[in-house]
């Protein structure tokens, strides 16, 4: 069987969704970034193919998240970023003797345990090193990544990640596999997402109705808020 650890790399939150600023004060932005955050450690934590979870932050309140929900915690590494903290990552895994890293970020609302395991399961076919990965909607970033072994690319994460990540791997020889997924390839950057997440809870989607993220929209007021606001 398959060692499968999943990587959550958090930055500062005190500076979480920074794009966001035009419709979500700093405090609310922190605290959506928190539930986002609480909701993909769930689904981790039901997923039955993941054996481990990593987090890697210096965040305190991060740390403490992640804590309760039986993660470990790693540090930064020196040269703070999400490239670095990544790369970091794969180097302890392998060092672990882990198979397959599942990196994910922290603000995939619609995750689920299935997707997930969609996604292991891609991978765990593959019998040398091997890429899955899921794009996020629009085919510019990318959600989610398993990885075998842990090193086995070079990471690209910023503008048009999903197609360097992918011209990356076969520079190694790897063909990768993509997925599309609608619970994962569904981040939240931008207004004009936290919009659309916003129809989706007044569509009663019931992948959210009981996480965190639907639960903090709702008691925050900003889901009645950003309704009037758009007209939906």
């Amino acid at each position: 069987m398959n060692k499968v650890c999943a990587v959550i790399p958090i930055g500062d939150l005190s500076c979480a969704k920074s794009r966001l600023s035009s419709v979500l004060s700093r405090e609310e932005r922190t605290k959506f970034f928190m539930a986002m955050v609480k909701d993909v450690l769930s689904a981790l934590s039901k997923c039955t193919k993941v054996q481990s979870i990593m987090v890697v932050t210096n965040d305190g309140e991060a740390a403490s998240l992640a804590n309760s929900y039986g993660a470990a915690v790693k540090p930064e590494p020196e040269q703070s970023g999400l490239i670095q903290s990544v790369t970091h990552a794969a180097s302890l895994l392998e060092e672990a003797y882990a198979d397959i890293m599942l990196f994910l970020p922290g603000d995939v609302p619609l995750i689920n345990a299935e997707e997930l395991e969609a996604v292991i399961e891609g991978l765990s076919q593959s019998k040398a090193s091997g890429l899955v990965i899921v794009p996020s909607k629009d085919f510019g970033g990318t959600n989610c990544m398993a990885i075998s072994p842990p090193s086995a690319i070079d990471f690209q994460f910023g503008e048009d990640s999903y197609r360097k990540h992918i011209k990356n791997a076969r520079s190694k020889g790897i063909e990768p596999e993509t997925l599309t997924l609608p619970g994962l390839g569904m981040d939240i950057d931008t207004p004009e997402d936290l919009m659309a997440l916003t129809k989706t809870i007044g569509d009663e989607n019931q992948n959210l109705v009981s996480s965190s993220t639907f639960s903090y929209l709702k008691s925050s007021g900003i889901a009645e808020r950003l309704t009037k606001l758009s007209g939906i």
